[in-house]
């Protein structure tokens, strides 16, 4: 169970809540409590219990990922930078670029020797 900060209930989905009972978003309250975002509202029941939902969709065909390379394509267009352009930190957008995908080559082959 998730309790809740502001009147101390357990939940298994803190979200609804929040909304219902004290008309606050998440994001207020992650920023009211200094609830970090890596820090779940859900508890692990709740989320297997998603997850499995998730999967018996996929399963059954009602739910299809076939959207998804055209949406991150859309995604990546809106959001990525003209080559030599800058970031709002001031450094160069193509240099940072260069960085992450090097970064994701790195951490991906250390997933593949187990480490």
């Amino acid at each position: 169970m998730i309790p809740c900060r502001i009147c101390g209930r357990g939940f298994r989905f803190l979200p609804p809540h929040l909304r219902h009972a004290h008309q606050i978003s998440t994001a207020d309250y992650r920023r009211q409590y200094g609830i970090q975002a890596s820090e779940r509202l859900a508890d692990n029941s709740y989320r297997e219990m998603s997850a499995e939902r998730m999967r018996l969709m996929l399963a059954d065909g009602r739910v299809t990922l076939d959207h998804l390379p055209k949406a991150v394509e859309a995604a990546c267009a809106v959001t990525r930078l003209p080559p030599g352009a800058k970031r709002a930190d001031g450094r160069n957008a193509d240099h940072a670029r260069e960085y992450q995908r090097a970064y994701k080559i790195k951490r991906k082959n250390r997933v593949g020797e187990g480490k």
